[in-house]
């Protein structure tokens, strides 16, 4: 069973998002999430759909027949109960008590017995009408032992964990180093994921080979590494590719699946000369014997100009269509929503003060944070 405390790794916007997918998978609801800063008191909504069939919040349920069920959620990254009860108490009971939901549910990363359950449900009384809408942190990790696609999609909740470097640098087949893994683990910790993690995924599994392509230093390389930790937990052994295609050939891709990595596998120059006699073709047989192996994986990165700039030099290479296989990073793809998420993180989980985060907050300072500035964060070393 899962047993995360989910404050270590996790910034309070993580807790929420995590939250949401799990009360979606184990209500069978879908939930509106909001961006960050003053919320109300709402963290996440549920607002039915209009014709909908029955769920779980039909009114009948809720004993108000006649107006839709209105169902507020707030999630709570406290490490004691003490604090947890006192900010619900002092802060968000008033505030719950102008909205005054329908139903309210709480989750929390404090660990909580029977009594303390109680002591909650009391305090938040009427609007938590049953110990059954508190979700504490063995509740919550009780679900995500029962869908563990959500345990492997949100990779900074496990990637952190204890054993798991070392699981990877252990493993029996493998060809990455130590270095790497501490990158790897370390961008995932700052990683926020968005549309690009999807539709690279889709990709791979229609291509069975993807390449990440984009603008120097707007993300192609932490991708790769979140895919790789995803499919390293889907159990395929670790094969980074550091010099030629020929390190990849040299390792078997039918005994067990593979996740094979090649990190700018056509330089970060603009000569288009980077790879070997021959290695073009070498390279395509590489990828056509991975999509007929039905479960190894290969993962390329690119900078764009570059992979168009290869094509022209390279005729092979021009002959074959790598639109198909191509994930292509563009900061404009970008919704405000995974910008704010990008640079909360970064501020979460950086060395500045406190008191600076909270006057850059109070003053709305992220506000005026352009998308030139939010390339730098994104470009900032890991380590």
């Amino acid at each position: 069973m899962a047993d995360y405390d989910f404050t270590a790794c996790l910034s309070p916007l993580d807790f929420e998002l995590l939250s949401k997918n799990l009360l979606e998978a184990e209500l069978g609801i879908q939930l509106e999430n909001f961006s960050e800063g003053r919320d109300g008191g709402i963290d996440l909504r549920y607002a039915p759909v209009r014709g909908a069939g029955r769920t779980v919040f039909s009114s009948a349920a809720l004993k108000t027949p006649q107006t839709p069920p209105q169902l507020i959620v707030q999630c709570k990254r406290y490490s004691s109960f003490a604090s947890l009860k006192s900010e619900l108490k002092r802060n968000e009971f008033p505030k719950l008590s102008k909205l005054n939901p329908a139903r309210y549910i709480l989750t929390t990363s404090v660990s909580l017995s029977p009594m303390q359950t109680d002591e909650l449900v009391a305090v938040l009384s009427p609007f938590v009408q049953t110990t059954g809408d508190i979700y504490g942190r063995e509740r919550l990790n009780s679900i995500l032992t029962k869908h563990p696609e959500i345990e492997r999609r949100h990779i900074k909740l496990w990637a952190s964990s204890a054993g798991v470097f070392d699981s990877i640098i252990n493993a029996g087949t493998h060809v990455v180093s130590r270095e790497e893994i501490e990158r790897t683990i370390a961008a995932a910790k700052l990683y926020v994921r968005n549309t690009s993690f999807d539709e690279a995924l889709e990709i791979l599994k229609k291509q069975r080979v993807c390449i990440i392509s984009g603008q120097p230093g707007i993300g192609k390389t932490t991708l790769a590494r979140m895919l790789l930790l995803y499919f390293y937990e889907k159990g395929h052994d670790l094969v980074k590719i550091e010099s030629d295609i020929s390190e990849a050939r040299a390792v078997s891709y039918h005994n067990k699946p593979r996740f094979f990595y090649y990190d700018d596998f056509l330089g970060q120059t603009a000569q288009a000369d980077k790879l070997n006699t021959n290695e073009d073709q070498k390279l395509l047989d590489f990828m056509a014997s991975i999509r007929d192996s039905k479960d190894s994986v290969f993962v390329l990165t690119t900078r764009e100009y570059i992979l168009n700039q290869a094509k022209l030099y390279y005729e092979k290479l021009a002959r074959e269509k790598f639109d198909h296989r191509t994930c292509v990073l563009d900061l404009s793809k970008y919704s405000r929503r995974i910008r704010a998420q990008i640079l909360y993180n970064r501020l979460h989980f950086s060395s500045l003060p406190r008191q600076r985060l909270e006057s850059l907050v109070a003053k709305r300072g992220y506000v005026r944070i352009n998308v030139q500035d939010l390339e730098l964060l994104i470009r900032r070393p890991i380590l």
